[in-house]
């Protein structure tokens, strides 16, 4: 399998229809075996997918894609990632680009207990019992905390943004933006 990222100034573009190179992943038995950067063609509507499909792609992972672009991979036979993915998937995918690029860590997400709560209801987490009284100590919570400490441990995680160093805090934004993790989770 071959994947592309769209890569502006060294890190993730988000804007994938003009990003100065593209990182082309080359995967086998689910490790990066190979990585290429390569200098796309100057924009054109509807290029992007049939050149990458000509360097053999058949995944982009993209920080943004307009409606037509994501047409155009799909005709062109081209998965762009969408629907449920979950976060362990999240984090072997993440940890892969991680170490093939160099980057520091592969995943931050914001220090805010509703940036958690999606992850967690995605886990199984039940915020509310079938009374409608808060619930918050149950097997998904449970089993999200523990990928929580567990991605801390590994080095998937930084941990200056959730455990902190006597009593700091650092903005999982600022990883983000200086190119030190993949995968920044923020947003309501």
């Amino acid at each position: 399998m071959k994947i592309a990222m769209p890569v502006q100034g060294g890190k993730l573009s988000q804007h994938f229809g003009h990003s100065e190179q593209f990182s082309l992943f080359e995967i086998e038995d689910q490790s990066i075996r190979g990585r290429e950067d390569v200098t796309p063609p100057p924009h054109e509507p509807g290029l992007l997918p049939r050149w990458l499909k000509e360097h053999g792609v058949t995944l982009v992972i993209a920080g943004g894609m307009g409606h037509r672009a994501q047409m155009i991979f799909e005709q062109a036979g081209i998965q762009v990632p969408e629907g449920p993915t979950s976060w362990v998937e999240w984090a072997a995918v993440t940890r892969q680009v991680a170490a093939a690029t160099g980057t520091p860590y592969a995943m931050v997400m914001d220090r805010t207990g509703h940036r958690l709560a999606g992850p967690a209801i995605s886990q199984g987490a039940q915020y509310l019992d079938a009374d409608g009284k808060p619930a918050i100590d149950d097997p998904g919570m449970r089993y999200m905390m523990q990928l929580m400490i567990d991605w801390h441990a590994d080095g998937t995680m930084n941990p200056d943004v959730w455990i902190g160093s006597a009593g700091s805090y650092a903005a999982g934004n600022e990883f983000f933006v200086n190119a030190q993790v993949v995968l920044y989770m923020s947003g309501s």
